[in-house]
């Protein structure tokens, strides 16, 4: 199945990646340049440490010496889609910020095509590490936590607002894969590594909170600006009038990262409109400036819509989901072309929330304006507590009073709370976002027996649930030595020595 890129060479763009990739690298074919980019100038991995361009993987992915963290950064090109040439960027020595790094590669692009090209820009923020220039985080610092509110008992400690921000900054970057690993819904802070901070003191709490979302907020200021710099390369260049730009996020809030799901239930990694619903901006010609759009809109709907922006291409394609929407979103229908979109489906047995692990799979699914989710067993297989989807802190925020006596008014009902209809031992829901956006009356519940067409859909969806998951295979990769960072000299214990390595499955002893 083609790529994206790959349809639009075919009609003459050149095709450019540049940021973060995370879609495989064990083998060449996995890479961007076998994908369909000319030139890809990326991390291999989802994350990396804004000043030195490191990434880490889980403690089992380390090598002979115990490595698990490397440098990750290549300028790739291709000629062919099958020859691949890989050089090493050169970060070792640069001071420059991971989001301005990036930027730049962009901008070089746009201001020297002289061809149509397509460039997919995957920025590495505001994934942690929450790092962001000095001068960025004294802004937003010095707003939600002023150094003279820092509690008592903490200062008491030898605790001081830096002190806090860099032993946040390592969590950031290690707490993905520490087994003590916590939602900031309830416990958070605990234990983060070797770091503690007295949650029980809501003072203190409350205080290293503000501190974390001022660093969260910096950083994704500083993709403001980068935002705004590309915007200004291509004015600069005479191509703004005649390219379609589009900043899209690609999941809901990671809310152990601080992040906030505002009012939606959920986030992500989940099912609810918290974990699956994201913005989407678009900007350029047949885009109604200042508009919005009401149409369920799937990202496998990108490649049918922007080859129909070109009006070059044939449509439909067969054999992709994809539904072309950019007469419906040029024209501002109510309604747009997509009724039904298959939203989540978790294959894995085993869910891990917070401290417990809960039986799945998970699925969601969206027909007009009915949503179902279902598939957890109502208990938890470990002392038989609740999962977090039966907490009422599925709707937390940060950090204001509002959102707690929210919390109280939704915890006083038991409308959003999963019903079983069918007896098996699960958890489902059934919504109406038309009426319910942020999923808190599940039809299951409030309906009983007299909402014949809501327990009809209820039905109808439950069906295609389970056909489309009969379909479906586990392609979850595995770790292997093979993967491991490779380090020069061999037998070194320094990961500056050490760089993550493409095609390492395709080589033959």
């Amino acid at each position: 199945m083609p790529f994206m890129p790959e349809y639009f060479k075919q009609i003459g763009y050149k095709t450019h990646h540049v940021g973060k990739w995370h879609l495989g690298f064990g083998h060449w074919t996995q890479t961007p340049t076998a994908k369909g980019f000319d030139t890809s100038y990326h991390t291999l991995g989802g994350y990396a440490d804004y000043w030195n361009f490191q990434s880490t993987s889980p403690p089992n992915c380390k090598n002979a010496q115990g490595i698990f963290a490397g440098y990750d950064m290549y300028n790739a090109t291709t000629s062919d889609g099958r020859s691949h040439v890989y050089n090493k960027a050169d970060v070792k020595n640069t001071d420059e910020y991971l989001t301005y790094h990036m930027t730049d590669v962009a901008k070089d692009i746009i201001i020297n095509s002289n061809e149509p090209f397509l460039l997919y820009n995957a920025f590495h923020a505001p994934h942690f590490p929450l790092h962001a220039p000095k001068e960025l985080r004294a802004e937003f610092l010095d707003e939600l936590a002023p150094e003279s509110s820092i509690p008592k008992s903490l200062t008491a400690r030898g605790e001081t607002r830096e002190s806090i921000i860099f032993k946040l900054d390592s969590v950031a970057h290690l707490g993905p894969f520490v087994s003590t690993r916590e939602h900031i819904l309830g416990d958070s802070l605990r234990n983060y590594g070797n770091y503690k901070f007295n949650v029980d003191d809501a003072e203190e709490r409350d205080y290293v909170i503000r501190i974390a979302r001022a660093m969260y907020f910096s950083n994704v200021k500083a993709l403001d600006i980068a935002i705004g710099e590309i915007f200004e390369a291509l004015e600069n260049a005479g191509k703004l009038d005649n390219t379609i730009v589009i900043y899209v996020g690609d999941n809901g809030a990671a809310v152990e990262n601080f992040q906030s799901s505002g009012d939606l239930r959920g986030y992500k990694g989940g099912a609810f409109e918290g974990g699956v619903k994201t913005f989407a901006l678009l900007s350029g010609p047949g885009i109604s400036q200042g508009a919005s759009y009401k149409g369920i809109f799937q990202s496998t709907d990108w490649l049918p819509t922007l080859l129909a922006a070109t009006d070059q291409y044939k449509l439909p394609l067969e054999g992709l989901d994809g539904v072309n929407q950019f007469e419906a979103i040029s024209s501002l229908e109510q309604h747009g072309p997509r009724q039904e979109a298959h939203l989540f489906y978790s294959r894995s047995d085993k869910r891990r929330l917070k401290h417990r692990t809960q039986v799945g799979p998970l699925f969601a699914m969206r027909w007009k304006q009915y949503k179902i989710i279902g598939g957890f067993q109502k208990m938890d297989i470990i002392k038989g507590k609740q999962s977090d989807n039966e907490q009422p802190f599925m709707w937390y925020s940060f950090p204001e009073k509002s959102t707690l006596k929210e919390l109280i008014q939704v915890g006083s009902s038991q409308d959003w709370k999963s019903a079983d209809p069918w007896n098996e031992n699960q958890q489902w829901w059934l919504f109406n976002l038309d009426n319910d956006p942020n999923e808190r009356k599940n039809l299951l519940r409030t309906c009983k027996t007299s909402c014949y067409e809501e327990l009809a859909v209820f039905h109808q969806l439950r069906k295609k649930i389970q056909t489309h998951k009969a379909t479906l295979r586990d392609l979850a990769p595995k770790a292997v030595p093979e993967g491991a960072p490779k380090c020069t000299p061999l037998g070194s214990r320094n990961w500056k020595d050490c760089w993550w390595v493409p095609g390492y499955l395709d080589v033959t002893s």
